[in-house]
């Protein structure tokens, strides 16, 4: 196993980073989105099916989903529609098939790396898409004890590159969370749930968020694969908003806490 991580290691450092630094010259030029644009943009990630991208992403000797990556990139597909339409689906397909004991945990585990890389590949390349997104605070977590934090991560990307102050909270013990809100004021609080087991636990937190003095007024917003099988759930939790993507959440957020929506849409 050391092998196989060590020769994807090479391979992200040796041939990717250099293709994405020379993505990133056409992919910085534009300064417009459109729902036109991210539609065609929609339609370039979906040029393979998420299994087929998930079998690329297991498949550890090769760099297709690399190159896939670098390739919609040099297209000028946004980085929101990559994270969203293309690695977020991967990495569901991966849980969900160790759920379903298709694959093992360690296959699981060597394609979340993998994915790593590669997100933090592109963060490395691409730079800020708008620093004058008006100030806001956010916390970003998977629920205390559920392991699927991948989309957090990618959450707190895409929230920095609008200029947002993003802190991950994922795998912090609850004690340590809500101690952590305790000490410090949020403007967005945003969890996310994949098991079915954690639903409890969320609900639960969220009332003990909402007593904590510095969090009163914070907007709550739930994310995740447990929302998608039961799209009802959310209004239970007592949260704010459910959010299926970064750019709904940023205009809920932006009209809720009063600032220009517009900032956002440079």
């Amino acid at each position: 196993m050391g092998g196989r991580n060590r020769r994807l290691s090479g391979a992200v450092i040796g041939q990717v980073i250099p293709r994405l630094a020379t993505a990133r010259l056409s992919h910085a030029h534009k300064a417009t989105q459109s729902s036109e644009y991210s539609t065609k943009s929609n339609d370039w990630v979906r040029l393979k099916t998420t299994s087929e991208r998930t079998d690329d992403c297991l498949s550890l000797g090769d760099q297709t989903l690399e190159q896939d990556v670098i390739e919609l990139l040099e297209q000028d597909v946004e980085v929101q529609d990559l994270f969203e339409n293309l690695l977020a689906p991967v990495a569901r397909e991966l849980g969900d098939r160790w759920l379903a004991d298709r694959i093992s945990f360690v296959d699981v585990h060597l394609g979340v790396l993998r994915l790593q890389a590669i997100l933090n590949n592109v963060r490395s390349v691409l730079p800020i898409d708008d620093p004058a997104n008006p100030d806001v605070h956010a916390v970003l977590s998977a629920t205390p004890g559920d392991q699927h934090t991948f989309g957090i991560a990618m959450a707190c990307d895409l929230f920095s590159r609008k200029g947002w102050e993003v802190s991950n909270f994922s795998g912090l013990p609850e004690e340590e969370y809500l101690a952590r809100l305790e000490s410090s004021k949020f403007d967005v609080i945003g969890l996310s749930l994949y098991v079915d087991s954690g639903f409890e636990t969320l609900c639960r937190l969220i009332k003990t968020i909402r007593s904590l003095p510095r969090q009163t007024d914070s907007l709550i917003v739930v994310s995740g694969d447990y929302f998608v099988r039961h799209p009802d759930a959310w209004a239970q939790t007592g949260a704010d908003l459910y959010s299926g993507n970064a750019a709904e959440t940023e205009r809920f957020v932006l009209t809720r806490l009063g600032r220009n929506a517009s900032a956002g849409a440079r």
